[in-house]
């Protein structure tokens, strides 16, 4: 028995951030379900790189609803990587209102 006022129990990572800092690199591998699933903010660092890998062959769609990537913010590479091992899937891997921010000087690879 949990009392009723406790939020419900989840496990797939919602409602996620993601923030880098004034330099470096941010890698996010998005591995099983329970990763990169829904309203997933990823924040890249200022200066630097973002790096985001979302090919699976599980069940389920990294950054599927409403997700967000934003690049460096100043200056840097962003390289986002989506799809899907089975080609019989029915899985929409970084679909559903995604956005993704470039970066003002720099590099964006999709």
């Amino acid at each position: 028995f949990l009392p009723s006022f406790l939020p419900p129990f989840t496990d797939d990572c919602s409602d996620t951030l993601i923030k880098g800092g004034s330099s470096g690199t941010v890698t996010v591998n998005c591995i099983d379900r329970n990763t990169c699933y829904q309203r997933v903010h990823v924040v890249g660092p200022t200066l630097g790189k973002v790096v985001v890998n979302a090919v699976t062959d599980a069940d389920f769609a990294p950054f599927s609803n409403e997700g967000l990537i934003e690049c460096p913010t100043v200056e840097g590479e962003c390289s986002i990587t989506c799809g899907h091992t089975k080609e019989d899937s029915k899985q929409v891997v970084c679909g559903n209102k995604m956005k993704i921010v470039g970066s003002p000087k720099g590099d964006l690879k999709v």
